[in-house]
């Protein structure tokens, strides 16, 4: 786990409905399956919404951030997911190992509270190591 602040680009902009110039804290994960990297999940916050709280430590947070942000006063009700195919990105490919060729299915989502979007998570997903199934009901 890595925890940076960082001024916010066009796509967390945008996102999360902050202005350019902006900064917001990332948690950045890279996950690994039989010492293999398997997939990053990066999750951005905007910096004056989590300022002093453990959303800025690196280590775990037991209760997981949603529930987290939920006591604090920011209770998410809502998600707007994306996925996108495309070719990894130069730093994508050396944080994951990708070879050359392989795509990736990147997963946005935004959070949202009754006030408007809280936070934002990019995974990405090495298109060779995952299979997606789900289940939607009739």
């Amino acid at each position: 786990m890595e925890v940076q602040i960082v001024i916010a680009n066009e796509d967390i902009v945008s996102a999360l409905k902050i202005s350019k110039g902006d900064n917001v804290v990332v948690r950045r994960r890279l996950q690994y399956v039989d010492g293999q990297p398997w997939s990053t999940t990066d999750s951005y916050y905007p910096l004056a919404l989590v300022e002093g709280s453990q959303i800025l430590s690196p280590s775990d947070i037991p209760q997981g951030v949603i529930k987290l942000m939920a006591e604090m006063g920011h209770v998410q009700t809502h998600y707007v997911d994306e996925l996108t195919v495309r070719m990894p990105r130069p730093p994508e490919v050396q944080r994951l190992e990708i070879g050359q060729g392989i795509p990736v299915l990147a997963h946005n989502r935004t959070g949202f509270t009754d006030h408007g979007p809280v936070r934002w998570t990019r995974s990405i997903f090495p298109g060779d190591r995952h299979r997606i199934v789900y289940e939607v009901p009739a």
